[in-house]
């Protein structure tokens, strides 16, 4: 296995969306900081996301219309994992002059202890233990292994233009109710994204749920967790 620390640049200047990292077969990616610098004399919005290979199977946002003003910087410095051949993706709005700068570990065959990720988007209904789609099992955003995980990150962005949601995030032990809450009716407005970003340990056997508790039905939730699975 190689380690290297690397860097990727990227520019846009229109509405076409642009990639960071184009991600290669045995090979995975650790974001550890990502700078979005805005050199135009106007405000904009910017959408981050990661996709499957190709661009656009498995789309799952991290930001979804993020305001950045002109002259300004909007820094995330939480880690995102890519796994082999997955991509990350940005688009900006309107004619705008956005650098990007991602900084990120590079590791090439991965044995042992490896670096993961696993992304969601909900499309359950209120009161329940809600469906994903894309990844989840049931109502996993995290589902149950033979491993233990620790949790690096946690990404969840409302990517609806108009509809403010509240969640629950439940640890299962062994996979088994009650849940030991997390999080309970945590907000996440329309067009924003809540980050979890202290480490959090899944045993073996173990797993993470999430449900909307609300009375609104949403299919607009993208769920990001980034964590090392312990072999």
């Amino acid at each position: 296995m190689a380690d290297t620390l690397e860097t990727a640049y990227a520019n846009s200047t229109s509405t076409t969306p642009v990639v960071i990292l184009d991600g290669a077969s045995s090979t995975t990616y650790t974001i550890l900081s990502l700078l979005f610098c805005q050199t135009g004399d106007y405000a904009i919005t910017f959408s981050l996301y990661r996709t499957d290979s190709g661009g656009s199977t498995n789309k799952t946002y991290i930001y979804k219309n993020q305001s950045i003003p002109y002259l300004s910087t909007f820094e995330h410095t939480d880690k995102i994992v890519l796994e082999a051949s997955q991509e990350l993706w940005f688009e900006s709005s309107g004619t705008s002059n956005l650098d990007v700068v991602a900084s990120y570990l590079k590791q090439t065959s991965p044995t042992g202890d490896v670096l993961k990720e696993h992304s969601t988007i909900l499309t359950g209904t209120p009161d329940g233990w809600d469906t994903t789609t894309n990844g989840g099992a049931g109502s996993d955003m995290l589902p149950v292994a033979a491993t233990t995980r620790t949790v690096l990150s946690i990404s969840i962005c409302n990517a609806s233009t108009s509809v403010d949601i509240t969640f629950d995030i439940g640890y299962l032990v062994n996979d088994t109710q009650p849940h030991r809450y997390l999080y309970r009716k945590q907000s996440v407005p329309a067009l924003s994204t809540f980050i979890h970003n202290s480490k959090l340990v899944v045993a073996s056997g173990d797993n993470l749920q999430l449900r909307t508790p609300d009375e609104v039905a949403n299919t607009d939730l993208g769920i990001v967790v980034s964590y090392l699975e312990q072999s």
